[in-house]
């Protein structure tokens, strides 16, 4: 049975409670039991610049960067144990969203901290997988889906993948060949400027995979750069055009 992700930093569908704020904003407050000893615990949130303080009873955490417009929601990444955890999402600048996880543990000398930020929205299926985004390293500037998990030390890391989504349309500018697949570098076809396609996905290290409408492939990345191409050796900008430049 498919279990369903839950989309946990919007009011619409949130798990146990959220609300938002911004800078100059009233404080968020929400009550609920985060570390398990039966009791609720009062989270009190205050946004604005240059940074925004978080507290949950009498512990406080503070936070140097701003926060404006922001949302927080009470989440349980893993439904098994005893703890609930908190979210505090920034819509950041130029589009840039983040989503912070904080924890509340221990009873006779709580501690408060962040376990950790990812970019954009926040999700999780209860069962300790956490979905979010992440910016890509090659080609160009892009984020995709990101799989993370807390390990032992519940720290929020990254649970590799073998290919990323990117689907960027692209028009090809000069002539580049693409491979059977990462192992195989057979040529199974020659890109023609002027012809339209997709690249698309990445394993964000050096190989991405490209589709035309005769044929499909894979190109590659010189490994310690960017955006070099193997072959033909140019920078891909100057064979696709339509990848993003954005900072």
């Amino acid at each position: 049975m498919k279990r369903p992700i839950v989309q946990i930093v919007t009011i619409s569908a949130l798990l146990l409670g959220a609300s938002s704020i911004s800078a100059g904003q009233a404080p968020i407050v929400l009550s609920v039991d985060l570390n398990g000893d039966g009791r609720p615990d009062t989270i009190t949130v205050t946004c604005g610049c240059p940074g925004y303080t978080v507290k949950v009873n009498e512990t406080v955490y503070e936070e140097g960067t701003c926060c404006i417009g922001a949302s927080t929601a009470i989440v349980d990444v893993n439904t098994s144990d005893k703890w609930k955890e908190f979210t505090i999402f920034d819509p950041g600048p130029s589009d840039d969203p983040k989503t912070s996880l904080f924890e509340y543990s221990g009873t006779k000398k709580p501690v408060l901290r962040k376990i950790g930020t990812i970019q954009g929205h926040l999700q999780t299926d209860g069962h300790g997988a956490i979905y979010g985004r992440t910016r890509g390293r090659i080609l160009q500037t892009w984020s995709h889906s990101q799989v993370y998990a807390l390990d032992s030390t519940r720290t929020i890391t990254q649970i590799p993948q073998e290919l990323y989504d990117m689907g960027t349309h692209c028009t090809v500018k000069r002539q580049i060949p693409i491979y059977a697949s990462r192992a195989d570098q057979t040529i199974v076809a020659v890109l023609e400027p002027g012809e339209n396609v997709t690249i698309v996905a990445s394993d964000d290290i050096q190989w991405c995979f490209v589709a035309s409408d005769r044929a499909c492939g894979w190109f590659q990345i010189k490994k310690g750069t960017q955006s070099q191409l193997v072959n033909p050796s140019a920078d891909a900008y100057e064979v696709f055009d339509g990848l993003s430049a954005a900072d």
